[in-house]
């Protein structure tokens, strides 16, 4: 859920009209990191500090999309392309047998 908080911070700063790109400008850094720890995505990571440094965008939710990226499209030709993939649980089965 804390994806959720950093779109929610994102969009306060139209609450303050005059210093509301201002604070874009030093929060961009912070929500790539933020986002990048969160999915492990350099794209994702990137969309959203140009998503906070271009005015008027911030209405973008990044990290919502990210998530229902990762989580229900992992697998598709646009999650492939960020770096999203299914994890391992390590149920598979080893090729060699154990006698």
């Amino acid at each position: 859920m804390s994806w959720c908080g950093l779109d929610l911070f994102g969009d306060a700063t139209y609450f303050f009209p005059v210093i509301g790109e201002g604070v874009d400008l030093a929060y961009a850094p912070i929500q790539g990191i933020a986002l990048m720890m969160l999915f492990g995505s350099k794209s994702i990571a990137t969309v959203g500090v140009v998503e906070e440094l271009l005015p008027f965008t911030d209405l973008m939710p990044t990290a919502t999309l990210g998530w229902i990226l990762e989580t229900f499209f992992a697998e598709s030709c646009l999650g492939r392309c960020v770096g999203f993939s299914k994890k391992d649980d390590g149920s598979s089965s080893s090729s060699e047998s154990e006698e």
